[in-house]
């Protein structure tokens, strides 16, 4: 019975959502953008994995070795898209998501477009491919 209550007890002081895993790893940070945040490069993944969508909210597969880049919510916080990117060509990540994917959900493949304030804060130079989710 204790057994019972003490999970229980867990359960409501850490829901079910906080286990769940984020749709895929954030976007490397550079070292630089590290040092110059006072903060350690685990504490800057932790914050940004708590606000990254779950793999359920979104409903579709990550790309493997995909990272999450960013999301769109509506007005009123609903899950709108996602995008991904990834160091495969878009050719390659169309293909993988054309075998695994069939959902209702759109993935759209586009060729990665780098710009260079993104390299002031995110390790971005060797990426390929966006993945863009819509959520329906």
């Amino acid at each position: 019975m204790k057994t019972v209550i003490g999970i229980i007890c867990l359960l409501l002081l850490f829901p079910l959502s906080a286990m769940a895993k984020p749709i895929a790893p954030p976007v490397p940070y550079t070292k630089d953008f590290v040092k110059k945040s006072g903060k350690s490069e685990k504490e800057l993944i932790d914050a940004a994995i708590k606000r990254m969508p779950r793999k359920e909210e979104v409903g579709v597969p990550a790309y493997p070795g995909a990272y999450y880049y960013q999301s769109n919510e509506s007005e009123g916080g609903k899950l709108m898209s996602v995008v991904l990117v990834a160091r495969d060509a878009p050719e390659k990540v169309r293909a993988w998501y054309k075998e695994k994917y069939s959902g209702k959900n759109k993935v759209e493949i586009k060729p990665f477009t780098f710009y260079e304030w993104m390299a002031q804060m995110m390790d971005m130079r060797d990426m390929k491919t966006e993945i863009w989710i819509s959520i329906k």
